[in-house]
């Protein structure tokens, strides 16, 4: 008897609100960016492609001019281990350009960054921050 009149005040208390849904954020598994900037009076262009568990760079025009094919493959080998794309920033810095990508890897689950920089037609990538963190561990 005790039992059911439990069950009816636990009923009569008013209507219960529902919890909040669980939502997953979960960047995109495939696509294709494409980005224009104008630095100065040089126009920036650059496409960025995720496919298959892999992110990579198909085309860079800045104030070097066009990237080469074999810039374009070492910037991609640098983004070897990025499965997932989440954030990409791009900013003019005098006469430098500076593309930086933000992204998962699924085999460590953790985030890796791939910043690469254009200075008078040189590529260069900064260190990835992520990286540099695991090394002080």
């Amino acid at each position: 008897m005790s039992l059911i009149i439990l069950l009816g005040f636990l009923g009569v208390t008013g209507p219960q609100t529902p919890p909040a849904p669980l939502i997953h954020y979960l960047p995109a598994q495939s696509g294709e960016t494409q980005s224009r900037f104008v630095c100065g009076e040089q126009e920036v262009l650059f496409r960025v492609r995720v496919d298959d568990d892999r992110v990579s760079i198909l085309s860079y025009s800045g104030a070097a001019g066009q990237a080469s094919a074999e810039q374009l493959a070492r910037w991609n080998t640098w983004l070897a281990p990025m499965r997932r794309m989440v954030a990409q920033r791009f900013v003019c810095r005098g006469n430098s350009e500076n593309l930086e990508i933000q992204g998962t890897r699924t085999q460590i689950d953790g985030p890796v960054s791939v910043s690469a920089f254009w200075h008078e037609g040189q590529l260069a990538r900064y260190p990835d921050p992520y990286e540099m963190q695991v090394g002080r561990e």
